[in-house]
């Protein structure tokens, strides 16, 4: 079970999805038109999220936990020899009452992303396209122990017990170790800082422009989005590994964009995304309170994905023909993971809070060159554009804000 970023998932899914078009419009390329661009993206207030019951947490407190003697006993045997002799030579059962205190995993996620993406219009009403996302990941990790115990339990022994004093050295060994000693032991990657860049899931899509409603004056379009496995495969050794990339999904989603004022235009949007079960090896707890698993609760399980439903809807402002304002407020769901395969039904374990909202306000502001060019006033048809996307609410998701930066090119 990933102490820390597991929440990732839904954000880097749906991000191939939304690469290079910002926030979304019916709109496709006039045939044999190309588009290059290339979209920057970087994430912040990820050390934040939101609870399942929709409160604002902070990362560093889900990823902290109490080291009391029932906690101490399951993570290593040294600590379960000590709790039982201070039990035997103490009073009032000071071994159960022996704790190392607070520990906490500190973790500073940072993510980027470069996705170049090349789009052709295929007819005047279909456009295709694929993109290539690289991810950029640093995670500053820092492991912190706080409030121990340990020396009050010594102050009520004595210092003239050799089992007691053996018992404590075993336990200054273990500790010394530190967290990595214990990772180690059972078999995960030591609990490092992170900065890598990496290939994502590749992308193809495609947009078809439907006939407009002249009735409601009314323009719409679908368009579907592929991701490809392209990405690393999640890491079950890893518990600071993002767990996104290298599978499968398809994202349908349909635009509408309907004029309310000479320069003013409703926009309204639709989507559904899908991941196939797929083949996944994954740490098993053995109950509820089981944060490591070890080694021999490694499985190959049938991972399902929660399905996500999303909708938004927003104002188009056009300044005039190069310069235009947009904003929109959306809403996602993402229904719960389903695991199957592991002994005496424990995949229950790995389902929890997998079920995720977001409530996404998204202001953009976008700069075209398209129409000075054919005015023969600019030297190349092309565009700007920069939104800021946040989180504004949600339940097992992160508190993100997103900055996009996408440069375009029409040839």
């Amino acid at each position: 079970m990933k102490l820390f970023l597991r929440m990732l998932t839904l954000i880097f899914i749906a991000l191939g999805a939304d690469v290079g078009f910002c926030i979304e419009t019916p709109r496709v390329l006039p045939q044999k038109i190309r588009w290059g661009f290339i979209s920057v993206g970087q994430y912040y207030g990820l050390n934040q999220y939101y609870s399942d019951d929709g409160d604002l947490k902070s990362l560093a407190d889900k990823n902290s936990f109490v080291l009391d003697s029932q906690a101490l006993s399951q993570v290593n045997s040294a600590f379960s020899d000590l709790v039982s002799v201070l039990n035997e030579f103490g009073h009032s059962s000071l071994g159960s009452q022996l704790h190392l205190g607070q520990i906490q995993v500190n973790a500073n996620p940072e993510v980027r992303y470069y996705a170049p993406t090349l789009a052709y219009g295929l007819t005047k009403k279909l456009t295709v396209g694929a993109a290539l996302p690289f991810i950029s990941y640093e995670n500053n990790i820092q492991v912190v122990q706080t409030g121990s115990n340990i020396d009050y339990a010594r102050s009520q022994i004595g210092p003239n017990v050799p089992e007691i004093n053996a018992a404590f050295a075993q336990l200054d060994s273990e500790l010394k170790k530190g967290i990595n000693g214990t990772l180690s032991e059972k078999g995960y990657k030591p609990l490092n800082s992170k900065d890598e860049t990496y290939l994502g899931d590749a992308m193809l899509f495609a947009a078809y422009m439907f006939k407009t409603n002249v009735e409601y004056d009314l323009k719409s379009s679908m368009r579907v989005y592929l991701s490809l496995p392209t990405g690393p495969k999640a890491d079950p050794d890893d518990l600071a590994d993002l767990e996104t990339f290298g599978r499968y999904s398809v994202r349908a989603q349909l635009l509408g964009e309907k004029p309310l004022a000479k320069q003013i235009s409703l926009l309204l949007e639709g989507s559904y995304l899908y991941v196939p079960e797929q083949d996944q090896t994954k740490r098993v707890p053995l109950n509820a309170q089981d944060a490591l698993p070890d080694q021999k609760q490694k499985f190959n399980l049938k991972e399902n994905l929660g399905d996500t439903v999303g909708a938004s809807v927003g104002l188009a402002f056009a300044y005039d023909e190069a310069l235009s304002f947009m904003s929109t407020y959306g809403y996602q769901y993402k229904f719960k993971d389903e695991f199957s395969g592991a002994p005496g039904g424990r995949e229950r374990f790995l389902e929890d809070d997998t079920n995720r909202s977001a409530q996404t306000a998204k202001v953009q502001v976008s700069y075209s060159s398209v129409q000075d060019y054919l005015k023969k006033k600019a030297m190349l048809p092309g565009s700007v554009d920069y939104e800021i996307a946040k989180t504004m609410a949600g339940t097992n998701v992160e508190n993100q804000t997103i900055h996009t930066l996408t440069l375009s090119l029409f040839f």
